[in-house]
């Protein structure tokens, strides 16, 4: 039964700390995206 709870607990904090991990590079890559796209904007106003 210790072993069984063990293994839950180590389930349960992997896939808290897998989750974390995915919205965190999420979040970044979305960033990245948005700077990017604001940074043609700016660009394509100066043309004008």
């Amino acid at each position: 039964m210790n072993g069984f709870i063990i293994f839950m607990l180590g389930c349960m904090a992997g896939g808290f700390v897998g989750v974390t991990v995915m919205s965190l590079l999420q979040i970044n890559r979305i960033n990245c995206y948005e700077t990017k796209e604001s940074k043609e904007d700016d660009t394509d106003e100066k043309r004008v």
